[in-house]
């Protein structure tokens, strides 16, 4: 993904909302951008363009019918990368679009740099979920049990994934290696019974581990 140029489509039906995230990211970001104002008009561009890098779907939009809509637009951006982006998710509805195909949710909120940043992460086919989301959604009457399970350092690992950071990036902030946060990962995995990052993040974010 390095020196191409990323592709974002973002559908949203408030027209100025998608308006200035689109121009924004063209302008400040360098993406290439472009956006939509329904389901139908989403799809128009996508087969007129092709499949974006990054599409940013409104989940609360006519022709949705919630995260039903979601595995549609999937289907539709394949092989590109489908995310939420939304003023609010609850966990529930969050899951069930990753489990349809979307990689995770971006909220509204989310200051422009930072939202730049989240859509590079998810253009290299990671899964975005803020820690701000995960802290709203934690469960604490489980989280003794599954913290006791990692070690310090595991924690601190697992707090970076929460925020969608890389492995590198979780590497320079914690002075370590990258090596030794994979090896934290592999550990981390095996102790939470998850299969890769992903699952690793939404078990920070059901059972406040992270």
């Amino acid at each position: 993904m390095q020196g191409e140029t990323i592709s974002v489509l973002v559908v949203d039906d408030h027209t100025l909302t998608a308006e200035m995230t689109s121009a924004w990211l063209h302008n400040e970001a360098g993406f290439r951008t472009a956006h939509a104002e329904s389901v139908d008009s989403a799809l128009k561009v996508i087969r007129e363009d092709g499949a974006y890098s990054v599409l940013l779907l409104d989940l609360d939009m006519p022709g949705m019918n919630g995260v039903e809509g979601v595995e549609r637009m999937v289907a539709a951006n394949a092989p590109g990368s489908v995310v939420l982006f939304s003023g609010q998710v609850r966990a529930e509805g969050a899951l069930r679009a990753i489990e349809m195909g979307a990689r995770g949710f971006i909220p509204k909120t989310l200051p422009l740099k930072s939202l730049a940043n989240a859509v590079r992460f998810v253009a290299l086919g990671e899964t975005f979920l803020p820690h701000s989301f995960a802290v709203s959604q934690r469960r604490p009457t489980r989280r003794k049990a599954q913290s006791d399970a990692l070690s310090p350092a595991e924690m601190d690992v697992v707090k970076g994934i929460t925020r969608g950071m890389t492995n590198k990036a979780i590497a320079n902030e914690l002075g370590l290696s990258e090596i030794m946060v994979k090896a934290h990962v592999r550990s981390i995995c095996a102790k939470l019974n998850a299969a890769n990052r992903t699952q690793i993040a939404l078990t920070a974010v059901m059972q406040g581990i992270g």
